[in-house]
């Protein structure tokens, strides 16, 4: 193991059997390092350069480690793996910490450097206000005024049950700068990913679609009630 790098809640998988397809090894990657701890994702790409690695993201660096001192070296797939702590913080921990996107949107404006005008500038105001009043709704929980906007995720999770499993995904409570691109770029990291969906004209909603209600069904427990920023928390409902 490189001693220059810490400890950290993201373990960095080589010496993987190259035959076995993405599906099959990320859901059994997921059942070989899911008893050690909450797993927030599992990253598995088929480039040329990458193959063979895999990167599994867990909720904290107690359970990254547990795992590594442990499966160190264990036979899977017929080879002897190599786990080692990744060298840089994942996304999907910047993203359950409220800081990915935020990263995400800095990097695009510092490529694209666009010149702000009045009406933008308005808009951005507004924004920032919206974010505010969302902070003190996120503390109101218990207010019985019937507002939308004052409800928990708990509430939400709960009217969600009566609603039959789809295939078909519904997001709200985005921030309203949110973009298709950010929104696929966390939901394509799973299985049966298909298409993004966003609606014209409308802030703070979309659609996400799998190819199978059981990948939605993944992807919906995983990622319903992430931050997407420090002050927005994503409902995924079916």
């Amino acid at each position: 193991m490189n001693p220059t790098i810490l400890p950290n809640d993201t373990l960095y998988i080589q010496r993987l059997n190259e035959k076995v397809k993405k599906p099959e090894l990320k859901e059994s990657l997921y059942s070989l390092f899911s008893p050690f701890g909450r797993i927030l994702d599992i990253v598995a790409l088929k480039t040329i350069k990458c193959r063979g690695q895999a990167f599994v993201v867990f909720e904290d660096t107690s359970c990254s480690t547990a795992a590594l001192r442990s499966l160190q070296g264990f036979n899977f797939y017929d080879q002897p793996i190599k786990i080692s702590y990744a060298k840089s913080t994942s996304n999907a921990t910047l993203i359950k910490e409220g800081k990915f996107f935020p990263l995400l949107k800095k990097a695009k404006t510092e490529t694209t450097k666009p010149v702000e005008n009045a009406a933008e500038t308005k808009k951005r105001a507004r924004n920032d206000s919206d974010i505010e009043e969302d902070d003190s709704d996120m503390e109101e929980d218990d207010d019985d005024s019937g507002e939308p906007a004052t409800k928990s995720v708990k509430v939400d999770e709960q009217s969600d049950e009566s609603l039959p499993p789809n295939a078909i995904l519904f997001l709200r409570n985005l921030p309203s700068d949110i973009n298709e691109e950010m929104i696929t770029f966390l939901f394509a990291q799973y299985p049966g990913f298909k298409e993004t969906r966003m609606v014209p004209g409308t802030n703070g909603i979309a659609f996400v679609e799998f190819l199978t209600v059981a990948q939605a069904t993944i992807a919906k427990s995983v990622l319903n009630g992430f931050n997407v920023t420090p002050k927005k928390r994503m409902v995924v409902e079916y």
